[in-house]
């Protein structure tokens, strides 16, 4: 079984130095939403995700969400960049959010294909 969400919250927390106040404050939520994220009491929805994401871009989407790496090739995309081009960090956290974001349009697209409301798909397009 891997890190539980809580777990990885905290992470965030401690590599940014920060307590679950001023998380919550960057994030735009209520503290209590970050104090039952660590505690496990419940997960946040996307829309909480994305704000996460956008506001620590060197988050990996899918070890947020899941708490794996990803097995495909996006992520090594901002480090071939970074590297090869000396794009900024700031570039380079952009571009580390729009994978990211990518990342959570793709997996929301297959839930919506797996889904038979059809109003969900009418939404989508």
């Amino acid at each position: 079984m891997g890190v539980s969400f809580g777990k990885r919250i905290e992470d965030i927390l401690r590599n940014n130095k920060l307590n679950q106040r001023e998380f919550a404050d960057k994030i735009n939520i209520k503290k209590q939403y970050v104090s039952w994220w660590v505690n496990d009491k419940v997960e946040p929805g996307y829309k909480s995700i994305v704000k996460i994401l956008q506001a620590f871009p060197e988050v990996d989407a899918n070890w947020l969400i899941t708490g794996k790496y990803k097995e495909y090739d996006n992520i090594s995309i901002v480090n071939d960049h970074s590297s090869n081009y000396n794009i900024c960090k700031e570039c380079e956290n952009k571009e580390r959010t729009i994978n990211n974001l990518n990342y959570i349009i793709d997996n929301l697209k297959s839930k919506i294909d797996k889904c038979n409301c059809e109003s969900e798909k009418r939404k989508l397009k």
